[in-house]
């Protein structure tokens, strides 16, 4: 597995280069929505700006339920306890309970880790 290293990047993120599988930290607490850092990360794996993706998140998970679902928790709503895995742009992308996005293509999500 391969944790990003960028600057400005919300975890504690550690590299590899010879994985296959892109690991990132999305932070509750951040301004940006989670929605946002899955384009972001994605695009940071296919090495393009996330304006220049060639697909939409939209197009495979509703935004506003992504970011619903992974908000911060309050006195009324917890936090997740199951995460949510679903394919944009040609990877797979998982989000855990514990805010680790992992993005893998999709040729290799069916090989094991």
């Amino acid at each position: 597995m391969r944790w990003n290293d960028s600057p400005g990047n919300d975890g504690d993120d550690r590299a590899d280069p010879s994985a296959v599988t892109y690991l990132t930290r999305y932070d509750r607490s951040s301004e940006r929505t989670l929605a946002t850092k899955v384009v972001e990360a994605v695009a940071t794996v296919v090495g393009v700006d996330p304006r220049a993706l060639d697909d939409r998140l939209a197009y495979h998970v509703d935004p506003d339920a992504l970011n619903a679902l992974f908000r911060p928790a309050t006195d009324h709503v917890e936090s997740p306890t199951a995460g949510v895995c679903f394919t944009f742009a040609d990877y797979r992308v998982t989000i855990f309970e514990t805010d680790a996005i992992a993005i893998r293509p999709t040729e290799a999500a069916d090989e094991p880790p």
